[in-house]
């Protein structure tokens, strides 16, 4: 995380969620690209290389306007929609707008 109110923080299991508070879609297209590459690169030593094993990564979505008529986890309500229907859908990135 480049930015001071950008933060990461584990969801549950082997799911985390990432804030980048102020971010439209593409800067959030351009950090799950970030993400996605960082962990195609990661190199294990030979005595870690276990056959069969990878590394992937699955990427939902959303940014919208906050409205005073919003609860607080409709974010992540949303999100977890996206990133349902990208694991569903074959895709590693999935993004859904808040509002729509």
């Amino acid at each position: 995380m480049k930015r001071a109110d950008d933060f990461v923080a584990r969801y549950g299991g082997d799911e985390f969620v990432v804030v980048l508070p102020s971010t439209g879609e593409e800067g959030a297209r351009m950090m799950a690209n970030r993400l996605f590459k960082a962990i195609k690169n990661i190199k294990f030593p030979p005595e870690m290389n276990v056959p069969g094993f990878s590394l992937s990564i699955s990427v939902g979505a959303t940014t919208g306007i906050v409205r005073h008529t919003q609860q607080k986890n409709e974010y992540i309500t949303r999100a977890d929609e996206a990133l349902v229907y990208a694991k569903k859908s074959g895709n590693w990135f999935n993004y859904l707008d808040l509002n729509e």
